[in-house]
């Protein structure tokens, strides 16, 4: 099914996957579809579609042994069904955005350099997110690309819970990414960057911290002032 008017489209990048939804720009945001790759890296690697359209309802294996590999094989299929010029730009959750970014930014390279001090902080997924933005950058060059942070969440809690973390041994959801950042701790305080992070890492459940940033990504892609503001 071709889409009448501009497209915009989301992408969910994961440690092992990428989601991604396509939906219609008119009067409000109508999805057209939605898909993922699964099992990147692994066997038995798939890509799955479901749209209204039962003939857009599909699910075939592919050859995709890292990130890089899956992308291709999703811009490829995007260009079989939209015309250039008829996407209008790409929303990325990104899962942290530092002491600096809470609101969605238009992806720059000053930004992508940001990003990549911060991979300490979740090696298993913010690596792959910055992949996806450079990917789609190399492939559309002058496409718009938003970023939308996961942790805005901390950015509503009190002054004295984003200045200091959960105790090491406290038994917490999330002691993983408290491990993690313990450990890259001692060899990563001579960054500027990281020294002067003072977000916790361990919070309210992920599911809850999950709803806010990903109702707060929803209401800035669907906002044609702000594609027009950034543009």
């Amino acid at each position: 099914m071709k889409p009448a008017n501009p497209c915009i489209l989301t992408v969910n990048g994961g440690s092992s996957s990428i989601k991604f939804a396509l939906f219609e720009a008119g009067r409000s945001l109508r999805r057209i579809l939605a898909g993922r790759i699964e099992r990147i890296g692994l066997p038995a690697t798939a890509f799955l579609v479901k749209g209204p359209n039962p003939a857009d309802n599909f699910s075939r294996p592919v050859v995709a042994p890292d990130h890089t590999a899956a992308v291709g094989v999703l811009m490829d299929w995007l260009g079989e069904r939209i015309r250039r010029g008829e996407l209008a730009a790409v929303g990325h959750r990104v899962v942290h955005g530092g002491p600096k970014y809470s609101e969605p930014q238009r992806i720059t390279a000053e930004l992508v350099a940001e990003l990549h001090q911060l991979e300490p902080f979740d090696p298993e997924h913010l690596p792959e997110e910055i992949l996806l933005t450079e990917a789609f950058h190399r492939r559309f060059p002058g496409l718009p690309q938003v970023a939308c942070f996961d942790t805005a969440f901390h950015r509503d809690l009190p002054r004295v819970a984003r200045l200091l973390p959960p105790r090491c041994g406290a038994s917490v959801r999330g002691g993983s990414s408290q491990a993690r950042f313990t450990r890259h701790r001692s060899r990563r305080l001579a960054s500027p960057a990281i020294s002067r992070l003072r977000m916790p890492t361990a919070g309210p459940p992920r599911a809850s911290a999950g709803r806010i940033a990903r109702r707060r990504a929803w209401i800035f892609i669907s906002s044609p002032i702000n594609w027009t503001n950034r543009g």
